[in-house]
C-alpha cells in the first residue's frame, strides 16, 4: 500500500506531480528487494542530470525545431540501445523522460519543462526514500525461489532495432506535428520500455497490458464519479485505498494485468483527483483517450516489427 500512502499525502498536500513519485515508489516496491543505496543514488543522481540538462540544450536549440528533433531522436535511441545492453529499466525510464518530455514540454511552454525537470527526479527520490522505509519497517522475505530456467538470449543489436523502427516514427510524427501530447508520448515510450525489458513481449502481453489500462482506467472513472457525488475527502481516500487493495491483491495472487492497471489508476486519478486540476472531468476523458491510443499504437507497431522485423535468437 506504499503507493497509495504516496499518492494521498501528496494529494493533501499538493506537491506537484505526487502521482508520478506513486507510480515509480510502485516501481521500486514490487521488486523482491530492497534497491541498494549506492544504486538509488547513481539513478537519482543521473535522473537530475538527464533531465537538467535535457532543458538547457533544447531550450538553446529551440529556435531550431529541425535540430531539436534530431537530437530527441538519437538521446531516444541512445535510450534503448541502454536498455537492451544493460536492462536496466529505472535508468531507461529516466532517460525517455528527459529525451521526450522536457523537449515537447519546452516547444511550448520553458517554465513547465523547468518544473517536469526539477520535480521528476524529485519525485522519483521521495519514491526511493519511502521505498527504502518500508522496506527496513518491513523486510522482504528471503528468496529461496528455485533457479529459473534459462531466459533465451536474443541478439542485443536487432532488438535495439526493432525498439528505433517501432517507436522513431512516433517521435517525428509528435515533434513535426503537435498533434500528440506530452503525455501520449512518454506513456508510449514508457510502455514499450516494459515490453522490451520482458522475455514474453508478444502480442499476448501487448493485449493483457490494453486489459489493464482499461480496468485501471474504469476504476478510476469509477472514482471520480464518487469524489463528484460526494466530495468529501476521507470517502475518497477511503475509495482509493479500497481500490489499491484489490490490486495489490491481484498482484500477490499473480494477476499479469493488476501491475497495468495500478500504473493507469494511478496515472488517470493524479490528473483528474490531484491539485490545481481545472475542468477535470475533461481531462480525464482526455487522458483515458490518450491511453488508449498509445496502447493502440503500441500494439500495432509490435504487430509490424514481428512480422517484417522478427527477434534473432542468438548461438548459444
Amino acid at each position: 500500500m506504499t503507493p497509495w500512502l504516496v499518492f494521498v499525502f501528496g494529494m493533501l498536500i499538493d506537491w506537484p506531480l505526487s502521482f508520478v513519485g506513486a507510480v515509480f515508489t510502485s516501481l521500486f516496491v514490487l521488486g523482491k528487494q530492497q534497491v541498494p543505496v549506492k544504486y538509488a543514488a547513481t539513478l537519482i543522481i543521473a535522473a537530475y542530470g538527464y533531465m537538467i540538462a535535457a532543458w538547457f540544450v533544447t531550450g538553446v536549440i529551440r529556435p531550431y525545431p529541425g535540430a531539436m528533433l534530431l537530437i530527441v531522436i538519437v538521446a531516444v535511441s541512445l535510450s534503448y540501445y541502454l536498455l537492451v545492453t544493460r536492462n536496466d529499466i529505472l535508468m531507461v525510464v529516466m532517460a525517455l523522460l528527459g529525451a521526450l518530455l522536457i523537449p515537447l514540454q519546452m516547444k511550448s511552454s520553458p517554465e513547465t519543462a523547468w518544473e517536469l525537470a526539477i520535480w521528476l527526479p524529485h519525485n522519483l527520490m521521495i519514491a526511493w526514500l519511502v521505498s527504502y522505509l518500508m522496506f527496513s519497517l518491513l523486510p522482504a522475505e528471503p528468496n529461496e525461489a528455485p533457479p529459473s530456467k534459462k531466459e533465451a538470449e536474443y541478439d542485443a543489436n536487432r532488438r535495439w532495432l526493432r525498439l528505433c523502427v517501432a517507436f522513431l516514427p512516433f517521435v517525428g510524427f509528435a515533434f513535426v506535428t503537435d498533434n500528440v501530447s506530452a503525455f501520449t508520448l512518454t506513456y508510449v515510450s514508457v510502455q514499450l520500455t516494459l515490453f522490451a525489458a520482458s522475455p514474453t513481449n508478444g502480442p499476448t502481453m501487448i493485449k493483457d497490458a490494453m486489459v489493464g489500462n482499461i480496468v485501471g482506467g474504469a476504476m478510476a472513472v469509477a472514482i471520480y464519479e464518487i469524489s463528484v457525488i460526494a466530495p468529501f475527502l476521507p470517502l475518497v481516500i477511503v475509495v482509493l485505498l479500497l481500490a489499491y487493495l484489490i490490486l495489490a491483491n491481484r498482484m500477490l495472487n499473480g494477476d499479469g494485468l493488476a501491475p497495468t492497471a495500478l500504473t493507469a489508476l494511478t496515472v488517470v486519478c493524479g490528473v483528474s483527483l490531484g491539485p490545481l486540476m481545472d475542468d477535470a472531468e475533461g481531462k480525464l476523458a482526455v487522458r483515458l483517450m490518450q491511453i488508449a491510443a498509445s496502447m493502440g499504437y503500441i500494439f500495432i507497431a509490435m504487430l509490424a516489427v514481428d512480422k517484417w522485423l522478427p527477434e534473432k535468437q542468438t548461438v548459444s
